[in-house]
């Protein structure tokens, strides 16, 4: 006689979210489970993981933030954690639970995987989250580098303009240093508000206001926890005035195709993967999907520029890269504003020469407009030729950018 079958699906509240619960649970769990293997069933059990795999993926984050030699664990290998270490707790149940009723059963855990379609629509409308947060900075260091951090400032200073409102960059000394363009944040005409606790401010950029102490002692405040600064700029007018909304930015818009990639697109339209990011909220730059509208930012019908780019293949590194093209990897870095030359990915289209010729120009650090009329067309101030002809809407330039020249 054929076996009578049975699938078990267990959820949260039959696992727990901590370990002891977990382990208490499975010991109840087995209880029933054991019922019905006394009745001659074959079992088959799936079980919930979430919990679990966002207190993994918890865990080793924080590891990695105390150790950053390890490399951060995938959400894919935290749920292959979690199936190994909640089967080990289930599997030991099932066994001991039958074992005291004289049964001799195997039971064994199998780690599985599912495909995913990619293109389930379940994904744009997400209703659990799993593992830790990021704040801006913390995401900065983890993954997104220099430009696409500034792109973001840049974005969101954007949205407080249109709202009205001047913009301010609240930042420290470190930040400012190593993990923000400032010459683009100065160029957007953003002020900045700089933390230095220290009896002099040691940046050398273009800033408003300094907070020179978090311990300043005033009368009133028992505790020595008042921040101070030094205000450089007026930024009273005498009365209250209630900000006059501008026009939302104008954007057009572009359909993912089959086989496109976001810095594909990016350079299609004469602009950065970073850009495109920020401007369309793109968490993930290597994620983009079949049929998702993206917002460009100005309507720049370009082509990409043949000859002089090269896109990233799997397997290549940086260095290797710049070997075949007879460059050095910090000189591809720093023409593609690169700030990290170890991570670069499968997709991304690099600039692989400077190419000067009489109709591009490939935007440097420190770059201007006017600067770029005046070495390219001798007359700086050809710049809003420059301007007209790549349809930009301020003076706003970053490396890396082609440029066509008049």
């Amino acid at each position: 006689m054929k076996k009578k079958r049975i699938v078990i699906a267990l959820g949260h509240d039959a696992l727990g979210t901590t370990l002891p619960e977990q382990q208490a649970a499975a010991k109840k769990t087995a209880k029933a489970i054991a019922d019905f293997v006394k009745e001659d069933y074959q079992i088959i059990i799936s079980h919930s993981n979430g919990p679990q795999v966002g207190m993994i993926h918890t865990a080793m984050s924080e590891f990695c933030k105390i150790y950053p030699e390890y490399t951060a664990t995938p959400m894919s290998v935290c749920s292959a954690m979690s199936q190994g270490y909640i089967g080990y707790d289930l599997q030991n149940a099932i066994r001991e639970e039958l074992m005291d009723r004289g049964i001799y059963r195997t039971v064994s855990t199998i780690l599985t995987q599912v495909i995913v379609d990619p293109y389930d629509e379940a994904f744009y409308t997400p209703t659990k989250v799993l593992g830790r947060y990021m704040d801006v900075e913390e995401a900065s260091q983890a993954a997104m580098g220099k430009q696409a951090l500034t792109a973001m400032i840049l974005a969101f200073c954007d949205v407080v303009k249109a709202a009205g409102y001047q913009p301010m960059l609240y930042t420290n000394l470190n930040w400012a240093t190593n993990y923000i363009d400032m010459a683009r944040i100065d160029a957007a005409g953003i002020d900045v508000w700089l933390a230095q606790y220290n009896t002099q401010c040691d940046y050398k950029g273009a800033y408003t206001m300094w907070q020179y102490t978090s311990e300043a002692v005033i009368d009133g405040i028992t505790a020595n926890t008042a921040d101070m600064n030094w205000c450089y700029k007026d930024y009273t007018n005498g009365s209250a005035s209630t900000p006059t909304p501008q026009p939302e930015p104008s954007y057009d818009t572009y359909t993912v195709m089959a086989g496109d990639t976001l810095s594909g697109i990016a350079q299609k339209f004469g602009t950065t993967y970073q850009e495109l990011a920020a401007i369309n909220g793109i968490a993930d730059p290597n994620v983009i999907h079949v049929g998702q509208i993206i917002k460009l930012k100005r309507d720049t019908t370009s082509t990409p520029q043949s000859g002089d780019t090269y896109t990233v293949q799997a397997g290549d590194t940086l260095s290797e890269i710049a070997a075949k093209y007879g460059t050095t990897y910090q000189e591809l870095a720093a023409l593609n504003g690169i700030s990290d030359p170890n991570v670069i990915h499968v997709g991304q289209v690099l600039i692989v020469s400077q190419n000067t010729s009489s109709h591009t120009y490939y935007v440097q650090a420190g770059d201007s407009l006017w600067g770029i009329a005046q070495s390219q067309l001798g007359d700086g101030t050809r710049y809003q030729e420059i301007k007209a002809l790549n349809r930009l809407s301020d003076d706003t330039i970053y490396p890396g950018q082609v440029l066509q020249l008049p």
